[in-house]
């Protein structure tokens, strides 16, 4: 597992978000490239932050915060819902999820902000 410095880089208030949330965000991506305006997820915002994911750019903890917060308000719209199951671009609340990095992306979040209050409190 790598560490909490793994994630940061030459500032110490700047992080990479791993893989996992990357791949999620290209899901979202991938779906509004191959579907257009079927898609109708997500706030400019969000789709910035899918960009930034999937570019693998730094992420300020300002913005890990933000992070942190839309997962803790939209937990509840992470799953497909059943009558999008077929058309998973259709469901906004899973596409939003993923636009932020999906699962992977709110795991990281939470850990970063607790790693990150640790440190301070050193």
């Amino acid at each position: 597992m790598k560490s909490f410095k793994d994630f940061t880089e030459n500032d110490q208030d700047t992080f990479v978000a791993p893989g996992g949330a990357a791949a999620e965000a290209k899901k979202a991506l991938k779906f509004r490239d191959e579907h257009g305006d079927e898609v109708k997820a997500g706030t400019r915002v969000g789709w910035v932050r899918a960009n930034q994911l999937a570019k693998g750019k730094k992420i300020s903890f300002d913005t890990v915060k933000r992070m942190h917060s839309f997962f803790s308000r939209h937990s509840k719209n992470k799953a497909i819902s059943p009558e999008h199951k077929d058309t998973p671009w259709r469901d906004n609340g899973y596409v939003s999820w993923l636009l932020w990095g999906g699962d992977a992306g709110a795991k990281w979040a939470k850990e970063t902000i607790e790693k990150h209050k640790l440190e301070e409190d050193k």
